[in-house]
């Protein structure tokens, strides 16, 4: 019986304790580790460039293709026209579907900083492709290059980045 009184004692002092640190104003929350966790993602992903969220790989194609295009310049018609009909003809989704993929990366290209985190890009998000949707995705980005005339410099050097990461190392076989 002494046992079990014991028991209850430290039980109900443990509660006691426990509600007088909410009382003082600590949060219990941060005890749990995996709220701590979500939180460590969330934060994360809070202070990650926009770009760096393209998880799938119609956006990393999406933010690839805009990329290339901006990198010239503001977008003419001929050249959001392209990059609607590459997105419908490619990716064979809807025109609704094709004005919310180009809103969303528009968004997540619209600070114009993206050229400080193009090689994490590349690294992260451009590497998780599979090689045959990297080799497919190359020659839609040179069509967007040339589409205005000759590539400029910066969008020579943005494709070769691609084409460096995307072609398999020399002397590698399947």
């Amino acid at each position: 019986m002494h046992i079990v009184i014991g028991v209850i004692t430290a039980l109900a002092g443990l509660i006691w304790a426990l509600v007088a640190l909410r009382r003082s104003g600590m949060d219990l929350d941060s005890f749990n580790p995996f709220a701590w966790y979500r939180r460590y993602q969330w934060r994360k992903n809070f202070h990650a460039h926009p770009a760096m969220t393209a998880d799938n790989p119609m956006d990393v194609a999406a933010v690839v293709l805009l990329h290339t295009a901006k990198l010239k310049g503001e977008l003419t018609r001929e050249t959001r026209q392209t990059l609607f009909d590459i997105f419908q003809g490619t990716f064979k989704i809807e025109e609704r579907e094709t004005n919310e993929l180009f809103s969303a990366t528009s968004f997540r290209l619209k600070d114009g900083l993206f050229e400080k985190h193009v090689s994490r890009f590349i690294e992260e998000r451009w590497n998780a492709l599979t090689m045959a949707q990297a080799q497919q995705i190359v020659p839609l980005v040179q069509k967007i290059a040339e589409l205005d005339g000759t590539p400029s410099p910066s969008q020579s050097d943005f494709i070769s980045l691609l084409k460096e990461k995307t072609l398999p190392p020399p002397g590698t076989s399947w």
